[in-house]
């Protein structure tokens, strides 16, 4: 394990510099800006950030989408701290020169992760999207490692609900499809490394109002890069969990607490995520967001959702 290193607290405003005054100007009133603290942990080879951390309590671990979606969560994260100890982790495969890992070594670099964060109490996993499916995982092989496992946004969990998330986005891509499935051809053929990431790129910089069915709170979510080769191994892997049903299979393995909020506005509907989740974990507790898209706290229900997440990490 290496030593925390204080890194400073993320800049909400790197991408868009002349934000803070306009903001400023409009309050017409000085503008105080609050920033957290963030320490730098390494644990071994992984990576993380923790965030508003205190000498006991929970620790809330925080596992990105994706997969090889990085940075996109860190800032919510920050924002977030003010309510409990959170750890942002920095996925291998979501940063340049980290290939092959595949869907086993996240589980255990997630356990050593959580084994290493299991105190007073043990922690609390919160997964957005492929880091929900990861929770699930996660959840069902070691169900007594974690307090309790939070799920936002979850993507398909089994075959069927692969079907109906591949419908939908068609059906949204509109005439738009060719164009995104001629890309996402190229990316995969491409052997230029360099060539390969500049497509992956312009891919997710398109892709994230598709997503959120907002353009405006969709253009808020951009990741720092997609590292597509670093992911791949474990995008293929996680097809493969879907087609034979592993996720569902780890669902009726869990039996720590369970929550899952999902927006009406997401690719998966509410309905279908909840009732495979009801049918197999009974204690389950589940919030719709009426309005909200894949990435809720970027929209117009996010005081909502992260009210829930709030009570839910108590």
């Amino acid at each position: 394990m290496g030593p925390a290193q204080q890194v400073g607290a993320v800049d909400y405003f790197t991408r868009e510099p002349n934000l803070l005054p306009q903001i400023a100007l409009q309050l017409k009133q000085p503008l105080i800006l609050v920033v957290m603290q963030a320490n730098r942990r390494t644990i071994g080879d992984l990576g993380m950030i923790e965030f508003g951390f205190s000498s006991s309590g929970t620790r809330v671990i925080f596992l990105h989408g994706g997969p090889g979606l990085y940075g996109y969560m860190q800032a919510f994260c920050e924002s977030f701290a003010k309510h409990c100890s959170a750890v942002y982790y920095e996925q291998r495969g979501s940063k340049q020169g980290d290939m092959g890992v595949g869907i086993h070594h996240h589980l255990q670099d997630l356990e050593r992760i959580v084994d290493y964060y299991s105190g007073e109490s043990k922690p609390i996993i919160v997964g957005h999207s492929w880091g929900a499916m990861l929770a699930i995982l996660f959840a069902g092989r070691y169900p007594k490692s974690v307090q309790k496992a939070i799920l936002t946004s979850c993507g398909p969990l089994n075959q069927v609900q692969g079907d109906e998330f591949q419908k939908v986005i068609n059906v949204r891509f509109g005439d738009r499809k060719e164009y995104y499935d001629n890309l996402w051809n190229a990316i995969d053929e491409e052997k230029d490394e360099t060539k390969q990431q500049k497509l992956a790129d312009h891919y997710i910089d398109n892709i994230m109002e598709i997503y959120q069915m907002d353009s405006v709170s969709g253009s808020k979510i951009q990741p720092r890069y997609w590292d597509y080769k670093g992911a791949h191994k474990t995008m293929c892997e996680s097809d493969e969990y879907i087609f034979k049903g592993e996720y569902e299979s780890a669902l009726s393995k869990i039996h720590t607490p369970l929550t899952v909020i999902h927006g009406t506005y997401d690719i998966m509907s509410p309905d279908s995520i909840f009732s495979l989740v009801r049918k197999h974990v009974p204690h389950a507790r589940t919030f719709e967001l009426a309005r909200a898209g894949h990435y809720p706290w970027a929209g117009p229900r996010r005081e909502e959702y992260l009210e829930i997440l709030k009570q839910e990490v108590k």
